[in-house]
């Protein structure tokens, strides 16, 4: 059930992500012109190269989203086992 909850909320949260962002600083309605100004600065500095390429090269990031995966997988097998044995369907 917990599952449920957790599908519906990152669910909420997508669809709150897609009407709260912007693709420029320049789209983005509610910020100020000095803002934008130093935001395209910044992007500027980097050589104009979008964060999300950034996200997708970082290997710590990789790592991290691979072990808690496996993480996730190894948990799950342990339940399910826990519940196998509970009911005394377990075999060895």
């Amino acid at each position: 059930m917990l599952s449920w909850y957790v599908g519906v909320l990152g669910m909420v949260w997508g669809v709150g992500w897609w009407f709260t962002t912007y693709k420029t600083p320049a789209d983005h309605p509610r910020i100020s012109f000095e803002e934008r100004e130093y935001i395209e600065k910044a992007l500027a500095a980097k050589g104009g190269r979008k964060v999300c390429t950034d996200i997708f090269n970082c290997l710590k990031l990789f790592a991290t989203t691979l072990l808690k995966a496996k993480a996730m997988l190894g948990m799950s097998v342990a339940c399910m086992q826990v519940v196998d044995a509970k009911n005394g369907r377990l075999t060895q």
